[in-house]
């Protein structure tokens, strides 16, 4: 899968466990973009920074802020 393909998917998922007042993590995210189990969450490295990106640009939040990690329950540094 093509990143912004993976970014406009992620973007979408952000913003439904946003308004839910949810956080969402990697591993759930690979699912929901149909990888197998077992797939490392750096697989959607790229499709998270263009979210990241996306919203700087429009001066919206970081909803990559809310993708943490399945152990620690807290996001990645640098906010993807």
């Amino acid at each position: 899968m093509k990143a912004i393909d993976q970014a406009k998917r992620i973007y979408r998922i952000c913003v439904e466990r946003a308004n839910a007042k949810r956080t969402v993590t990697y591993g759930e995210i690979l699912n929901l973009l149909g990888y197998k189990n077992g797939v490392p969450g750096h697989a959607i490295r790229y499709g998270l920074e263009l979210v990241l990106i996306a919203c700087g640009d429009r001066g919206l939040p970081a909803l990559t802020c809310i993708v943490v990690n399945d152990a620690t329950g807290k996001p990645a540094e640098g906010g993807h």
